[in-house]
């Protein structure tokens, strides 16, 4: 154990004694650097590849450009060190800055992050919750940071593009980021998840014994009846052909077995 100043254990955080070990206590040239090279020095710190003194010279000697291609093993996309100083004195935990240099080498993550007036750790982790095609300023901006909503917006743009085909994806994503406000944003995503065209009802399947079908009002009872169920309250989507049900007679039964008919065909409801 190295020892570590107050003021390092508060602004390094887990990169503490990694940075004691290259700045001994009290620390005075690595406090002393701009906040971008600080953040720079806490990724490098934690790889094996870089001895102490090599960050300590990148950090206090390079230039921008080699300082950010260090970061990234070779040609850094540019603007790096620039987003670095906008992500405050507090340095980030080592995830956190693992998603941030995979984001920012993302092009259009990156062109959503230089226009960023403050860098946070918590809006980077809301951006990468979401598909790439969705991560614009206004998507962001309706979305703030109700997760929930991040991960229903997630779900509704890979069933839309299931719906509609890859091709549609660059199309939807920009009617997404002109989206109003975030009820217009969610009115929206419903809308992309219906299917355009509406398809005459299929016909329920014919399923081989030991499934027995249930056509009949009087016998959708007596089986509601018989297995002490609620069958009865779906006459109605029975009777216009968007619900079927069989009786399953084989090994460990009988069961009731309701299949329910979507967009992508007859699926198994209850």
């Amino acid at each position: 154990a190295v020892p570590v100043t107050p003021l390092l254990a508060f602004l390094a955080g887990g990169h503490a004694g990694a940075i004691a070990r290259i700045w001994p206590a009290p620390h005075e040239d690595f406090l002393a650097l701009p906040a971008a090279r600080r953040h720079a020095s806490a990724i490098l710190a934690g790889r094996a590849d870089h001895a102490p003194a090599q960050v300590q010279w990148l950090a206090a000697r390079a230039r921008d450009g080699a300082l950010a291609a260090s970061l990234y093993g070779g040609e850094a996309p540019g603007g790096l060190m620039k987003a670095l100083a906008r992500m405050g004195e507090v340095l980030w935990a080592a995830e956190e800055y693992a998603r941030f240099l995979r984001l920012f080498g993302e092009e259009e993550a990156r062109l959503l992050i230089r226009h960023m007036k403050a860098l946070d750790a918590g809006t980077l982790a809301r951006m990468d919750a979401l598909p790439a095609p969705l991560r614009l300023p206004g998507v962001l901006t309706h979305l703030g940071a109700d997760e929930m909503a991040i991960a229903d917006l997630a779900a509704a743009w890979a069933f839309a593009v299931r719906v509609r085909g890859e091709a549609a994806a660059p199309a939807i994503a920009q009617r997404f980021g002109r989206a109003p406000s975030k009820a217009g944003l969610f009115e929206m995503a419903r809308q992309e998840i219906q299917p355009q065209d509406f398809g005459a009802v299929r016909p329920c399947p014919d399923l081989p014994a030991p499934f027995y079908p249930v056509r009949r009002y009087d016998t959708l009872s007596k089986t509601a009846h018989d297995f002490r169920n609620c069958l009865r309250d779906f006459v109605a989507d029975l009777a216009s052909g968007r619900m079927a049900v069989y009786v399953w007679r084989g090994e460990g039964g009988p069961a009731a077995v309701a299949l329910r008919q979507d967009p992508g065909g007859w699926r198994l409801a209850e």
